[in-house]
């Protein structure tokens, strides 16, 4: 061109190209819901590179000319656009080499804009724009002379194209006093490649501009120009065929391939997702990868051309190593349980196959269902549990069968031992456990102590008692502390309080001038502070603390105000055994061991004479809740048939019966002649 727009129409420009005019990200948008729309009917994969011509024309992809020959990039004029606007051009091609045109149709989408700048009033002039595939012309888009826009009726297809859609046309193209409008157009072109050589094939977009140095022409700026920009074409992906070839186990061959392929297409086998082999051209049939023999998981990816397009075949082949069948056991919860809690047994198989059978075993008897879980709520101290499995897999050494680790149950109960007697009998349940032993504490707290003289007893001075109650049976003290609560009031400091403790005898004797050591030399409260040491003797009976001061501070009476006095007691309760008939709640029937339930109130089992299972519980009093449970069984007494004449037996004789009939317990009858 001999010159571009004078400046107010360059802004103007300017303002309408890509990035600044809304109708560039429409655009941009509809081609991306086009490419989209086909994507989801197969046609989902776009073979050109760099045609958005972000910062340039890529040079490794487009083959491109110069400002004054033909296509060019000008970050200037059309910045992230490809451009021609050099006058008299006959045919130049913006043009890219494509592989993966494996099937058709093809959809073609691109931005286009054209421009006649001060042509409409100098001179008649056309310019045309050609599509080309493969060298064949599938639209073209004419600019005729003294036109001020492209109309749709001047986008002309061919040779079995058709046009998809279209956006912004009429497009816009005199630019002197409206700015040039962009349009798009979504063009589809049948394609059946027959060989390999045809799924590879040249786009093109030729341009023809007009010659402004002749004729009226001459003098004339703002020629035919073009520019284009989000060039795609979208094509299939590979179809998807099915591997071919039997899954085996280490030491044998796999033969791997494919039930059919397409041309144009690139097949690479893979072994755990990693590139195995060379690559296998499609040859619109079956192909083979040959005979593998590494272990792992084979599978194929093809790749239309040198394009991205790919699709992974269906299916796949093992090659599997060869290894023992394992599996293990988990409980939950784990560790020690308290009867009644409900515990979930998980396996974890190894090389179990795609059916593993599973056995679930308590004691060595079978239980459960085949299950990779196995839940019981009445497992007891020392009950075993493991799992057998069964695997199916192919490639195993040894056997098929596996055991699980063992899980022993603990209980977090007390152990115990039950007893069996004959009717008539005595007996006892028994526990060896030593029960944890429970730690409380108990507090008793005295107010309205007052301190006002220098001497215990003194005027204005108010003596605190305080009586400890009795402990639990059974406590065992660890420690007693004794706090005060009081307030000097000013003038009188919080140091010049004394206090005079006498406890129970079996804590000692008086304790007298006890200080606060976090005391001060000014007037103030001090809160729940801890004085005095004491044993650990019993703190049951009456404490008695008397109040003085330091110094009598005249005015004021009384000196101080004792808010507070607490004693505090820790002590732990030795843990006994505690028998009951519930597994849970209900009222205790007795305690420690040996313990016999016969005849005790509420036990269920007035004497002995009847036969029959009882069922009792034990807890630790410092564990309640979680019960043992242990068995009282009275087996009935053993009878026989009576043994008939003769009553005495001479040497010859025979015992009548002479097998004598046995019941109950099975005990054994004897005789001598």
């Amino acid at each position: 061109m001999i010159q571009k727009l004078l400046l107010s129409v360059l802004s103007v420009f300017f303002n309408f190209l890509p990035g600044n005019k809304p109708f560039i990200s429409s655009g941009r948008w509809i081609c991306f819901f086009l490419l989209a729309f086909q994507m989801s009917f197969g046609q989902s994969c776009n073979v050109v590179k760099t045609g958005d011509f972000t910062g340039s024309i890529n040079a490794t992809n487009w083959s491109a000319q110069t400002d004054v020959t033909g296509w060019y990039y000008s970050a200037a004029w059309a910045p992230n656009e490809a451009y021609i606007e050099a006058d008299g051009i006959t045919n130049a091609s913006l043009k890219q080499s494509l592989t993966g045109l494996i099937a058709g149709p093809l959809t073609l989408s691109f931005n286009i804009k054209g421009q006649n700048a001060n042509r409409v009033s100098t001179c008649n002039t056309t310019a045309t724009l050609l599509v080309k595939l493969g060298g064949v012309t599938y639209l073209t888009v004419t600019n005729q002379g003294n036109n001020s826009n492209i109309p749709l009726s001047d986008v002309v297809v061919s040779n079995g194209a058709s046009i998809a859609s279209t956006t912004g046309f009429p497009l816009t193209v005199v630019g002197l006093s409206t700015a040039i409008t962009q349009g798009t157009i979504v063009l589809t072109i049948p394609w059946s490649p027959a060989t390999a050589a045809a799924t590879m094939a040249d786009l093109e977009f030729v341009a023809t501009t007009s010659n402004l140095a002749v004729g009226a022409c001459v003098g004339a700026w703002g020629g035919d120009d073009w520019f284009l920009d989000n060039i795609s074409l979208v094509a299939a992906n590979p179809t998807s065929f099915n591997m071919t070839g039997t899954s085996v186990c280490a030491g044998s061959t796999a033969t791997i391939g494919l039930n059919g392929s397409q041309l144009g297409v690139n097949y690479q086998l893979q072994i755990g997702g990693l590139n195995t082999g060379a690559v296998v051209p499609g040859t619109g049939s079956a192909i083979s990868f040959g005979n593998q023999t590494a272990t792992g998981v084979y599978t194929v990816v093809a790749t239309a051309g040198s394009t991205t397009c790919s699709t992974t075949m269906a299916g796949s082949v093992s090659i599997s190593p060869n290894l023992p069948a394992s599996v293990s056991i988990a409980a939950s919860p784990a560790g020690a349980i308290c009867y009644g809690t409900s515990v979930t047994f998980t396996v974890t198989p190894t090389n179990g196959g795609t059916t593993p059978i599973y056995q679930w075993k308590l004691n060595g008897a079978n239980v459960g269902t085949n299950s990779t879980t196995y839940t019981n709520a009445t497992l007891l101290n020392s009950d075993v549990v493991t799992c057998v499995m069964t695997s199916n897999a192919a490639c195993l050494t040894g056997s098929s069968t596996a055991t699980s680790n063992v899980i022993t149950m603990s209980s977090g109960g007390p152990t115990a031992t039950g007893v069996a007697i004959c009717a008539g009998g005595s007996g006892s349940l028994t526990s060896s456990y030593s029960c944890a032993s429970s730690t409380s504490t108990q507090t008793a707290s005295g107010s309205g102590g007052t301190s006002n003289t220098t001497t215990y007893g003194g005027s204005g001075n108010t003596n605190i008692s305080i009586n400890f109650p009795a402990l639990p049976v059974g406590a065992v003290v660890t420690n007693v502390s004794t706090t005060i609560t009081y307030t000097s009031n000013s003038p009188s400091w919080t140091n010049e309080l004394r206090i005079e403790a006498t406890p129970p005898v079996s804590l000692g004797g008086v304790q007298n001038n006890l200080q606060i050591s976090t005391s001060s030399s000014a007037p103030g409260t001090i809160t729940n502070t801890t004085f005095g040491t004491w044993g650990t003797g019993s703190p049951v009976g009456t404490w008695l603390f008397r109040f003085r001061e330091t110094t009598d501070d005249g005015g004021v009476n009384p000196d101080a105000n004792i808010s507070n006095i607490s004693i505090t007691v820790a002590y732990t309760i030795p843990g006994t055994l505690d028998w009951y008939t519930n597994t849970t709640g209900g009222t205790k029937i007795g305690s420690g061991s040996p313990f016999n339930p016969v005849g005790v109130a509420n036990s269920g089992l007035a004497n002995t004479n009847t036969a029959g299972t009882t069922t009792y519980y034990v807890e630790c009093s410092s564990n309640p809740g979680c019960r043992t449970p242990v068995t009282f069984v009275i087996n009935a007494s053993p009878s026989i048939t009576a043994i008939s004449s003769p009553a005495a037996l001479c040497s010859g004789g025979s015992l009548n019966p002479s097998a004598p009939t046995v019941t109950a317990n099975g005990s054994t009858v004897t005789a001598s002649g």
